[in-house]
């Protein structure tokens, strides 16, 4: 492929418009928006439902489609850090001044620390959840008095 032709990041050699409906589909849309987005079709939908099939089945768009997954499963590899990775941010964090509490909470959350764990309230023993339930439905009932004294 000389340059200058086709996409540099592939050897798959698609037209303009099916490289557009590849991108298309990629993007998420469904078969019949992507033919009628890249081909500007008009005519009846199962004529467009029938060619947008034998387009998103044929060879080169199938390749193109793997080439432009694996290049966002490359990029988001190397973007994404490792549990030991964070792990090992969150100690450096824990380890300083500012943000020991939280990263030492984060570092307890990834362990799965506190899924078996109870709240002492009272001697009321909940669990986290229904800690956080509770929490969320009194923060409700507390909006809503106080749009009502605001009325």
């Amino acid at each position: 492929m000389g340059p200058g032709k086709g996409n540099s990041m592939t050897k798959t050699k698609l037209t303009q418009k099916q490289e557009r409906f590849t991108l298309n589909l990629f993007s998420g849309m469904y078969q019949r928006q992507a033919y009628i987005e890249a081909y500007g079709a008009t005519y009846q939908l199962a004529t467009i439902d029938a060619n947008a099939s034998r387009l998103a089945h044929n060879a080169k768009v199938q390749t193109r489609l793997a080439e432009l997954n694996n290049e966002v499963a490359t990029k988001t590899i190397k973007q994404i850090m490792s549990v030991d990775q964070r792990k090992e941010r969150l100690t450096d964090l824990a380890n300083k001044d500012k943000t020991p509490i939280q990263a030492i909470a984060e570092l307890n959350r990834m362990e799965h620390i506190y899924e078996n764990a109870t709240i002492n309230i009272n001697n009321l023993v909940i669990t986290p959840e229904e800690y956080e339930l509770a929490t969320r439905q009194a923060k409700a009932e507390e909006k809503k008095l106080l749009e009502a004294t605001e009325e």
